[in-house]
This record gives structure tokens, sequence and C-alpha cells, in this order.
């Protein structure tokens, strides 16, 4: 339970790959969301308005038809309404009406019969190309004329019956009567077109008695046909002023009442009939105050729409998801390498620095990688160095102990002062013995890596005292150092064995000077050791300088002088680096000197 909760605790790692993927995901998703929900709002608005703009241009083309299939009905009407011979004939049969039976002879029945042959035949050439229109004249006497063959019929008895027969006669000369739907009475239309649509209109002469009713009609087919090439996606209807069908797109629904009555004033409304949703459309007709309506299914032309756009946007998202998908795939190619070096970076953490990245790639990656690789074999290589440094430090402070502390010499030493002491009493035995006894606490103390330059001094005199003593030669110690350097920091042990050489190279254990001297040149701080003994030549010189620039792990070709030389090198080389330098000058009869350049910074005042 308490791992788990340890695991829970955990944070989960949020690579570079994750927040790119993540990046691109945001970056892909909100403004492609934004974008098609705006674009779908748009073009779905744009669309439904382009819809809604054919609705109306359909139901413009309808009316422009029905409008001129009326508009012919009255040009008709007119056309008989002011031609003088049929207006003649009709008045002159008329006249005939009023005489007495008795009156009529032989003659007038014959020009009767002629006018009415004469009026049949005149209707017959009342047409407009393309259309079919019944032209149909009754007399105040019930006979009728007509554009058609009557046959046994007459129709004038189906016109008397009807209600509005008699407003006709009330009608001025100029006014026309929209009958509106009537069933047809003309036989061989009646199985094409049940019902006729009619206007019809009293013929009179200013406010004289008519002399005749015309009426005209079309079939209601004719309408309807035109509804039939304009409406596949809607329904049309022609309604009257009273909300009676004169015609619709679909026949059974002629001569019932319009359900949506209430809408025929309003142009364009959106009304709910069940589950869906009718656009209706009316159009006022300028004549009889009949409409013409259009019924579009508003929910299935939006539905048409919306599925469109479903299927557009699963097209849009699973694109969508595609392109996330490559690209996630081009980003895990991408950081791969990043993924590489960064594995790699974490088997280096813990300590395998032999594993490498071993990317190539002339881009920033490969670069880095290899970069990386360079880095650690450098790593590795410094490693090495400093352990072997490490190694010959202690190889170095060894040999100098072996050097500075030769156990014969402290040996000699105590038992030459030891016999004197026994011998003799006096002060200067024991200011040797205190010399002694300095040299090795100095010796053995270390605590310490750095000591003051006046100790260092202090060192050297006690050494040459002891020296003095044990070899009974006259070898002067000569110090040239300035008060203010005595306080700055050097290496233990630094000059001892720079002295030693002197005595025991330089001057051969003889008589002769050695002096030590320092100065301060800018950031150096110089200090030279020099005797005044037999000197190298320049072949011995040449071999000694090139035995203490050699490499500190070579043990070939060891000198005898340049061994306490080395050893000095070797110990500042690791404390100080390239900062620090040795110089060796040497002249045949002259003397050598050995000239330290150590860096101030490493030689800071004692506090």
């Amino acid at each position: 339970m308490g791992m788990w909760k340890a695991i829970k605790r955990r944070p989960i790692p949020f690579t570079l790959r994750m927040k790119m993927i993540l990046a691109t995901i945001v970056c892909l998703l909100i403004p492609g969301i934004v974008t098609l929900s705006l674009s779908s709002y748009l073009t779905q608005k744009e669309l439904k308005k382009q819809t809604l703009k054919n609705v109306e241009g359909s139901t413009e083309l309808v009316y422009q038809h029905v409008h001129r299939l009326i508009n012919e009905m009255i040009y008709m009407s007119n056309k008989i309404q002011f031609d003088s011979e049929i207006n003649a004939i009709l008045i002159e049969n008329r006249s005939y009406t009023k005489l007495e039976d008795h009156e009529y002879s032989k003659e007038i029945i014959q020009n009767k019969w002629a006018n009415d042959r004469r009026l049949n035949h005149l209707l017959n050439f009342v047409f407009i190309a393309g259309s079919q229109h019944y032209i149909t004249i009754v007399s105040p006497d019930g006979t009728s004329y007509a554009n058609y063959t009557l046959r046994n019929e007459n129709p004038a008895a189906l016109f008397q019956k009807e209600e509005w027969f008699g407003r006709l006669a009330e009608l001025g000369a100029l006014e026309t009567y929209w009958v509106g739907l009537q069933e047809a009475y003309v036989p061989q239309e009646q199985d094409k077109s049940p019902y006729f649509i009619t206007v019809a209109r009293a013929l009179r002469s200013s406010f004289k008695e008519p002399y005749g009713y015309l009426f005209i009609s079309i079939p209601e087919a004719a309408i309807s046909d035109v509804f039939k090439n304009y409406g596949s996606n809607q329904e049309f209807a022609v309604i009257d002023r009273h909300g009676t069908i004169l015609s619709h797109s679909n026949r059974s629904m002629v001569g019932k009442a319009f359900p949506f009555q209430g809408l025929a004033s309003s142009e364009e409304k959106l009304i709910q009939s069940g589950r869906e949703e009718l656009l209706v459309t009316t159009r006022e007709l300028t004549f009889g105050g009949w409409n013409l309506v259009s019924l579009s299914n508003y929910t299935n032309i939006v539905g048409v729409i919306d599925r469109l756009y479903r299927n557009i946007h699963f097209i849009q998202v699973l694109i969508f998801f595609l392109f996330v998908t490559a690209i996630i795939w081009i980003i895990r190619k991408l950081t791969a390498s990043i993924r590489r070096l960064s594995d790699v970076a974490a088997q280096v953490e813990l300590g395998h620095l032999r594993i490498r990245s071993h990317i190539d790639g002339e881009d920033e990656i490969g670069r880095l990688g290899k970069s990386f690789d360079h880095m650690l074999d450098r790593i590795q290589d410094m490693i090495v160095q400093i352990r072997n440094e490490q190694e010959q430090k202690k190889k170095a402070e060894l040999e100098m102990w072996l050097a500075q502390l030769n156990p014969h010499f402290l040996f000699n030493i105590l038992n030459s002062i030891s016999v004197r002491i026994l011998m003799k009493g006096d002060a200067e035995h024991a200011e040797l013995l205190n010399s002694l006894s300095s040299f090795l606490r100095m010796s053995i103390n270390r605590n310490n890596e750095f000591i003051s330059l006046a100790e260092e001094l202090d060192t050297i005199k006690h050494y040459m005292k002891l020296v003095n003593f044990k070899n009974k030669d006259d070898i002067s110690l000569a110090v040239d150092v300035p008060p203010e350097l005595l306080t700055y920091q050097v290496p233990r042990f630094v000059l001892q064995p720079l002295v030693e050489n002197a005595v025991v190279h330089g001057l051969q254990q003889q008589e002769g000077t050695i002096r030590v001297s320092a100065r301060r040149d800018q950031d150096l701080l110089i200090i030279a050791v020099e005797d005044d003994g037999c000197g190298m030549t320049p072949e011995r010189l040449q071999t000694v300088r090139a035995w203490i620039a050699a490499d500190p792990w070579r043990e070939d070709g060891a000198s005898t002088m340049g061994i306490g030389l080395r050893n000095v090198r070797n110990r500042m080389n690791i404390l100080y680096g390239t900062d620090f330098s040795m110089e060796l000058e040497s002249e045949p009869g002259q003397g050598t000197r050995v000239r330290l350049k150590i860096p101030v910074r490493g030689c800071d005042l004692i506090v």
C-alpha cells in the first residue's frame, strides 16, 4: 500500500517529445475547431440562405407562368369584349330574342342560324399559341357559343345554376368575375383534368343590358403541370380569397381548404407540421384575391445540408487525426536522437562513462551528439590523467621525502651531535641541535601544503647550518627577499630541494655561496636560487633541462642532478598547472641559477 502511494505521488515525466506533441495538438486543435466551427456555421448559413433563394427563385418562375396563364384569360376576355364583329352578332341575336313568335320569319331564322355559325367560327380563332382555353358565350336566351364542340351538351345550364351567375349582370362593362374552381364541362377534358379554372364577365355596351355572358376556362392541369416542372422539392398551390385550393401539385388536394390560410398575408414563414418544419412562401396574384403558395420541407432541406456537413466534419476529423498521427511520427523521428542523448546522459549520471550516443548527422542534434561524445572522451581522459597525476603526486611526495629525509644523513648528523654534546657542552652544539629539531619538525609536519615564504627561508637556514656542521665546509647562505614578500604563501619544501641541489652538485660540498632572492613582477612571484659553483656545460645543461621537462610518468633517463628539480617541477605543475614555470641557467665556472615563477593568485598573503 505504501509503495502504491509512492508511485501515485511520483510525477509523470513530461518529456520534450510529449511537450512537442501536446503543443502541436493544441496548436492544431484550437484553430482547427474554431475554423471548422466558424466555416461550418457560415457555410451552413450561406447554404441555407442560398436554398431559400432557390426556393424563392423557383416560386418566382412558377408565379410568372401562372400569372401568364391567367393574364392570357384576361387578354382573351378583353379581345372578345372589344371585337366589333362578335359584339355586332350578339347584339343582333339579342334583338331577335325580343321578337314575338309571330314576328319570326324565315329570313330572321336563317340570319340567326348564320350568326350562330359565324360566332362559333370567330371564337375558334380567338386563341393564344401553346395554350388551351375554352371560350363559352351564353346569350340571355340561353344559347351557347363556344370554341369547342358542344355536341348535345349545353353549358349554359351548367353556368346558370351557379349562385354567382346572377351577379354577372351587375358587373360593369370592363369588370371580370373570377369564378375560380369549377367542374370540367368539356367532355374530352374531364379525364385529363376534372376541374376548370374559370373567369366570367358580362358583355355589354356601357350601362346597357348585357347581350351575353363570357366564360373563359383553362384546365386546372395546365397550372399543376407547371408546378410539376418547377417543384421537384416544393409543393405549390393556388388558393382563392376563401382559402380553397384551386390548383395543387398534388391534385387530390384540389377543392379542399388550404390548411395554412392564415399565412397567406406573409411572404415567408416557418411553420411546424408534425415533426417537420415547413417553409411557406406566398406570392399574391394581381387578380381575384388569389395567392400562389409554395410549401417546402425545410427539415429535409436543412437535413440534407446537415448530413452533408456531418460527412464533411467526419472527413475533416479523420484528416485531422491522420495529420496528428503523421506529426507524432515526425516528432518521434526528430526527437529520437534527443531521447537517445537523454538516455546516454542518464547512464553517464549513474557513472557509466564508457557509453556513447553515436548520433550521426550534420544538423544541430547531430553536432550536439558528437560534441557530447567528445566531451565524454575528454572527461574519461581527464579522469585517467587526474588519477595518474594523483599517483604521481604521491610518488613525487614519497620521492621528496626520500630525497629530503635521507636516513643516513639524519643518522650521521644525530651521531655527530651526540658525540659533541657528550664531549663538549657549548652553545654551538645546542644551536645545531635546535636547527636539526626545527628541520625535522618542518619535515614531519604535513598538515599544511602551503607555508609562508619566511617559514620556508627559516627551513633553508636550519638546513644550511646542518650541512655546514656535517661537512665542515663554509657554505654561505645569502637571502635577498623584500619584507613585504615574506608573508606570501608558497608550497612547503619548494626551495629546500633547490638549495640541496646547489650544495651537492653546484658547490660539490665545497666552499661557496648560495643566494636566494625573490621579487614581484606583476602577477608573478619570482624566486631564484643560485650558486657560484662549477656550473654545467651546455651539453649537460641541455640534458638536465630535457630530464626536468620530460613526462612525469617516465622513469627512464634518470639524472642524479635532476631528480630534485624534477620533483619540484612536478609538484608545482600539479598545484598551479601551466601558470607555473621553471627556468634553469648555468655556465661552466660561473655557477647555476634556478628561477621559479609562481602565480600570485596562488601566493596569497597570510592573514
